[in-house]
């Protein structure tokens, strides 16, 4: 074992930290889904926007209309919460995996409460998300 200096310690080497690699399959998926909630977010400002230029005649208008602004509001923040997810996600934050599967289950419970089917586009883009970031779990930070 070699004397050093007190003032060369520093000088030692470092152990060296393991790289992150996402992989062209997760930047792909996280691409993807970016996409696709832009686009869902862009869709619902745009469909809620223009709820007002509807009229049916009735008085019954009103109580839909309400109904309907909750809906897309949900919807908006659902797709807002789902964008800072997968920013998280490529940040590798392990919080953002957490969010993007809680969000995407609300997302089925709630298509399948107001359609009565569910939907297998979200089914697939959960499945994709998980084969790409499950086996990477262990480099998220908390």
């Amino acid at each position: 074992m070699q004397n050093i200096p007190s003032g060369y310690a520093s000088l030692q080497p470092t152990p060296a930290i393991p790289k992150k690699d996402r992989g062209v399959f997760l930047t792909v998926v996280l691409g993807f889904q970016t996409l696709a909630a832009l686009w869902g977010t862009l869709i619902t400002v745009i469909g809620g926007a223009k709820l007002d230029r509807f009229t049916d005649g009735g008085g019954s208008w009103q109580e839909i209309h309400h109904v309907t602004t909750h809906i897309v509001l949900a919807v908006a923040i659902f797709e807002i919460a789902k964008l800072a997810s997968l920013m998280g996600m490529w940040a590798w934050k392990r919080w953002a995996l957490l969010l993007y599967y809680a969000a995407s289950a609300l997302g089925l419970v709630a298509v399948w409460k107001l359609t009565g089917s569910l939907s297998y586009w979200e089914i697939t883009a959960v499945v994709f998300m998980g084969i790409a970031t499950l086996p990477r779990w262990l480099m998220f930070e908390d």
